[in-house]
């Protein structure tokens, strides 16, 4: 008899989900002994099996990493767990869902001061390196990975999903680096926001486009330059950097919902809520709908 009750998260590699992870969450689904709100995870570009047999260095193994990138998913804003009952549910009302994607790769240095779980793109902006040559390798977040009818079909990477966060209301720590006026890096830490999704109708009742107001609020946490910070003029200049930054980051997103017609952000919601007879009069499903619409985007 097998007892999974300690089993704290499931791993799907890149090609089995390209298969389709129906079979996968039906069994945890109908399984009396796994729990549906375990959640999930996608390895980029490997496998479940070399996550399991060639993640870790003797010390900590694939189950204390993935704790450990279950906590940087919880702080950090540049991914979200989606657990498997969130899945199936929005798969059943929207056709699509994210996932949380990892990829293997070289631990970081120990003093880096990055933890496992946080993503290498993350860590280069602090001009850390991985080690060379260790042949130990971990598991850090990478983004999302979409899944579309039951297959994945593309992954988001960290800049997507800082904008995911943005889109569903679930923002978090994160870094992101901008110039100021005289081109030196500044980074800032974003720290809360949101998004309002208002759907466009014609007086025909038809559905034209979207409008997506985006609030960000962020810290400045490292110069490079000797401006003045303090100043109203370079305020004004990095908050321009950054409401642009942002609304390029929803805006790449938005693309891919429409390019993939994948409504994995669940926008069908807040369409529906605006005003459900309009909703259920549409001559098409909202997904096939989205390459059509046109988008408003403001930060």
């Amino acid at each position: 008899i097998l007892f999974c009750s300690h089993i704290s998260h499931v791993l799907i590699g890149e090609k089995a989900a390209e298969s389709g992870i129906d079979d996968y969450l039906s069994y945890i689904c109908r399984s009396p002994i796994m729990r549906l709100d375990i959640p999930l995870f996608i390895v980029k570009g490997s496998t479940a099996q070399d996550a399991v047999l060639k993640v870790g260095d003797g010390k900590r193994g694939i189950v204390e990493i993935m704790d450990s990138v279950e906590m940087s998913v919880g702080r950090l804003g540049n991914s979200s767990l989606y657990t498997a009952a969130e899945t199936v549910r929005n798969l059943d009302r929207c056709g699509s869902s994210l996932i949380c994607a990892v990829e293997l790769a070289e631990p970081l240095e120990s003093d880096s001061g990055a933890p496992a779980g946080d993503s290498p793109s993350a860590s280069e902006e602090d001009g850390s390196a991985a080690q060379e040559g260790s042949g130990k390798l971990t598991a850090v977040v990478y983004g999302y990975a979409v899944i579309r009818d039951g297959k994945l079909c593309k992954f988001l990477d960290r800049e997507q999903a800082i904008a995911v966060g943005f889109l569903t209301n679930k923002v978090g720590l994160t870094n992101v680096t901008v110039r100021d006026r005289h081109g030196s890096l500044v980074v800032l830490e974003i720290d809360s926001g949101g998004s309002k999704v208002k759907p466009v109708w014609s007086e025909t009742g038809e559905l034209t486009g979207l409008n997506i107001a985006v609030d960000v609020r962020a810290s400045i946490v490292e110069v490079s330059g000797s401006s003045d910070t303090r100043s109203a003029e370079y305020t004004d200049h990095i908050t321009a950097q950054l409401e642009a930054l942002i609304s390029d980051y929803v805006s790449r997103v938005m693309l891919t919902s429409r390019e993939l017609r994948s409504d994995f952000l669940c926008l069908a919601q807040a369409v529906e809520r605006d005003d459900p007879s309009a909703f259920r009069m549409l001559p098409q499903s909202f997904p096939d709908l989205l390459p059509s619409l046109e988008l408003q985007i403001s930060v």
